[in-house]
């Protein structure tokens, strides 16, 4: 699709498959496009042509899942030769937008935030302590699994919550619905997250959610105790979804919410929608003279499962009604057939492509992520030569973030800032922090631990330790790192491990607190002083058994195994020094000389989860560990991921494997570079 220029107007020459969408007369539209074959500007042509034939911009509305999406909506119109002030006047927002500027007059003027920030983290703290004493007044305190306030597993938390709001569990199940252990193994939920989803839920919208805790906890609320108090994320489209889905409904036919004259409504994203947004968007279609519906996406793409996204909702919109049709946009136009081809193999599914573009695809067998880190470097060094600008194009994608840990030091080591997106850098992890501690406590090397990261360490040792109970109750404040591991464990560790600490008044904290951790601890250390070595402390960190405590820390069983596995690796980090004070001391050099350097001149290398990438693309990408281990199977999920991942690329796509190649990586076979990394 060549750009032209006719007087100051962008003319773009449209496909046959395009113009073919463009001219539907059927009420009910849905375009499925594959990666790279421009779906979001087919939208926005079709978007053009309604305007030029007649539609008035209040007429007509662009929905989208991400304000990502709704910016590329608009820089198409704008290529097509929209002006500003018209592009403006076309109403394209995300769902979340729409539904929370519309709950206004129903629920309140609610804070719309855009991230988890104190208010989110009180509610949390709230949340888990009124479902916890629920669960102790309804002799369930045995099935409640959350120790602790719970600080480190709320990201988790709110993470569940997605897919509890997005499936609409709660109004599925019904007002009646009794939640106690057995029944909520009856229906697949986790009685300790939905307990606490239920509590957060309550004491977010202002006590009118969760009908079974307004029973239990509060007959009598105020008007003002029913407005919500803020709303995060999802949240709008799920209140929204609610409001309309409710038996007794607050408004009437003449005051319906989504009653906004439009006859012209444009999904993009359509792979994303929910249960929740096929909700609003039926009631959408139902209360407005809707002429057209177009719903644009790639079921090749649904990677938010953990939303409720399912691909059976894209389709399913093609029987709001008769007059309904179904179009394919096949031409990939970001990458070239050394991509396409396998791709289209991999999917299943006709992959036209270019033959002016070309894809480098390059598959290497790495024994370890510092040859992986080795090439890396060596390919941003070759991209700054032929053009500093392409840098910036350069992306590495990451199935497994908590395993990164050796590819990130390794980069760090080599004096690279690593941008993470959709992720913690490993030396940001509680888990990191924990045994950094630890060792820096047992090696009588606590100099080497900054005051600067003692908020972040104050958290980790209170969740793995049960300090944070304690601290919680008595308000003691630390100036120090090395004051608070003598409040938690002690001032000596062979005092530690003979029991002498345990007779001193008052006792360090972990005698009082937790016998789980103080047992961990203490095998930690016998072993430690016995004369454990840098290379010998990821063995260690499985023999000391600190699964039980990270399991208390982040309760879901996923997050627990990357906590495992990235405290193994930031073990491991530590073979390659002679004694484990200069391993200690090289970070702590690290940081300050990070802290000190201006940001501008170190080099930059991304990397993103492959969910945090969907929707960009970059010059060169980069897919560590497609192992067969670790990112294969049959799962739709892991499939769509790596479809994702691979076809973020244009000009060069870069995979490694340890051992034994993913299946993915089977339809690359002729149309790829198979090589070794050392």
């Amino acid at each position: 699709m060549s750009p032209k220029r006719k007087g100051c107007t962008v003319v773009i020459e449209p496909t046959k498959d395009q113009i073919e969408v463009q001219d539907s007369t059927a009420r009910f539209n849905v375009v499925v496009g594959n990666a790279g074959a421009a779906k979001t500007m087919t939208l926005a042509m079709t978007i053009r042509k309604r305007l030029l034939t007649g539609c008035g911009p209040g007429e007509l509305m662009v929905l989208t899942y991400t304000t990502a999406a709704v910016s590329a909506l608009r820089q198409r119109l704008r290529w097509l030769g929209l002006r500003p002030d018209e592009v403006r006047a076309v109403r394209v927002m995300t769902f979340a937008e729409l539904c929370h500027e519309l709950l206004i007059p129903f629920e309140g003027a609610s804070r719309h935030l855009e991230g988890p920030n104190r208010l989110v983290h009180n509610t949390l703290v709230e949340a888990v302590a009124m479902a916890r004493d629920r669960a102790e007044r309804h002799g369930q305190a045995d099935s409640f699994e959350l120790d602790g306030d719970g600080v480190l597993a709320f990201p988790l938390l709110l993470h569940a919550f997605r897919l509890m709001k997005g499936t609409m569990v709660l109004q599925t199940l019904g007002d009646e619905f009794v939640l106690t252990p057995e029944s909520a193994q009856d229906v697949g939920l986790d009685f300790t997250q939905a307990a606490i989803f239920r509590a957060y839920e309550y004491l977010r919208r202002g006590r009118i959610g969760a009908q079974e805790i307004r029973r239990d906890e509060d007959e009598g609320s105020t008007k003002e105790e029913l407005e919500s108090r803020f709303r995060l994320d999802d949240d709008p489209v799920h209140d929204m979804a609610a409001l309309l889905e409710a038996n007794d409904p607050v408004y009437t036919d003449l005051t319906h919410p989504l009653k906004l004259g439009i006859r012209y409504l444009f999904v993009d994203e359509g792979h994303d929608l929910n249960k929740t947004m096929f909700t609003v968007l039926q009631h959408m279609v139902s209360v407005n003279p809707v002429q057209q519906l177009y719903v644009v996406g790639d079921p090749d793409q649904v990677i938010h499962s953990d939303t409720g996204a399912e691909r059976r909702f894209m389709s399913d919109t093609l029987s709001f009604g008769n007059s309904a049709r179904r179009f394919h946009l096949p031409l990939c136009r970001r990458f070239g057939g050394n991509l396409a081809s396998p791709l289209g193999v991999f999917a299943a599914k006709p992959y036209e492509f270019l033959s002016t573009n070309e894809t480098v695809v390059a598959i290497y067998k790495a024994g370890s992520h510092a040859a992986v880190a080795s090439y890396m470097i060596g390919a941003h060094a070759r991209a700054t030569e032929v053009d500093p600008e392409r840098v910036a194009s350069v992306a590495v994608l990451l199935r497994h973030p908590g395993r990164s840990v050796q590819l990130e030091n390794t980069l760090a080591l080599e004096g690279f800032h690593v941008e993470a997106n959709g992720f913690e850098p490993y030396m940001e992890r509680p888990e990191v922090h924990f045994v950094r501690t630890l060792v820096a406590w047992a090696a009588e090397a606590m100099d080497t631990l900054s005051r600067a990261n003692l908020l972040a360490i104050q958290s980790a040792l209170g969740e793995f330790t049960g300090y944070s109970n304690h601290a919680r109750v008595t308000g003691v404040q630390h100036k120090s790192v090395a004051t608070l591991t003598t409040y938690v464990f002690g001032a000596s560790p062979a005092a530690f491990l003979s029991n002498q600490e345990a007779h001193l008044r008052p006792p360090p904290l972990l005698y009082l607190s937790d016998f789980v951790a103080t047992k961990a601890i203490r095998r930690f250390l016998a072993a430690f002083l016995a004369g454990t070595t840098t290379a010998s402390l990821s063995t260690l960190i499985d023999e000391a058994d600190f699964r039980p405590l990270a399991k208390r820390a982040f309760v879901f069983e996923e997050r627990v195994d990357e906590a495992m596995e990235a405290m193994r690796a930031f073990a491991r980090s530590a073979a390659t020094f002679t004694d484990f004070r200069s391993w200690l001391q090289q970070m702590a050099n690290r940081e300050y000389a990070a802290a000190s350097q201006a940001r501008g001149t170190r080099p930059v290398l991304r990397m993103y989860t492959i969910s945090a990438a969907k929707g960009l693309e970059f010059d060169h990408v980069f897919i560590p560990d497609v192992d067969g281990h670790s990112f294969d199977g049959r799962s739709q999920e892991e499939r769509n991921l790596f479809y994702v991942a691979a076809s973020r690329a244009r000009r060069e796509l870069t995979m490694t494997y340890r051992a034994l190649p993913s299946t993915f990586l089977e339809p690359f076979q002729d149309c790829a570079r198979w090589d070794e990394l050392h």
